[in-house]
């Protein structure tokens, strides 16, 4: 699993990335675990559910050489350990042009409680007249002070905030 909210790359790209530019966008760290979700009620366009989850988070090695060798930046480590949790979500699809969803979840990562609530809408119009598409998206997301490294929000660069050094903004929260 990837850091941060937003991937920034897909895994071949990045490889790609990685052996020729020697630009590495990836903050990769292993989970397993497992999760179960329930669809609660769906009401038309309105769906409701509920997740629980367990995982064994540890942190990823750099192991192309090393951080000096290679001029590529060290992986990011994360805080190794269990977690388990909850979500709910409350989903909406029109199937036309609005999808969102708003959710809330409660975690525990060793002895730390934390949260997060957030949310994302998207807009996508087709113009077949002009063979246009308009699309439009909002991502929003805050967590609670004791929230574990991996899930902290990493913005900056591609994908995320262009002009930028690749994720050189970290929080716990953003828009």
């Amino acid at each position: 699993r990837d850091t941060g909210p937003i991937q920034p790359t897909s895994g071949v790209i990045n490889s790609l990335s990685t052996l020729i530019g020697d630009q590495d966008y990836l903050d990769p760290y292993f989970a397993s675990g497992i999760s179960a979700t329930h669809r609660l009620a769906t009401r038309g366009a309105l769906n409701l559910d509920l997740t629980g989850w367990w995982e064994s988070h540890s942190s990823a090695d750099f192991v192309i050489g090393t951080p000096e060798s290679t001029g590529i930046r060290p992986v990011v480590q994360i805080d190794d350990g269990d977690q388990w949790g909850g979500r709910l979500s409350v989903g909406f699809d029109d199937d036309r042009a609005l999808q969102g969803r708003i959710f809330g979840s409660f975690a525990q990562h060793e002895r730390e409680g934390f949260g997060e609530i957030g949310g994302e809408a998207n807009w996508r119009q087709d113009d077949r007249e002009h063979g246009r598409t308009w699309t439009a998206s909002a991502h929003a997301a805050a967590l609670t002070p004791a929230a574990p490294s991996q899930a902290l929000y990493r913005l900056g660069g591609r994908n995320t905030v262009l002009g930028f050094p690749h994720r050189a903004f970290v929080g716990d929260r953003y828009w």
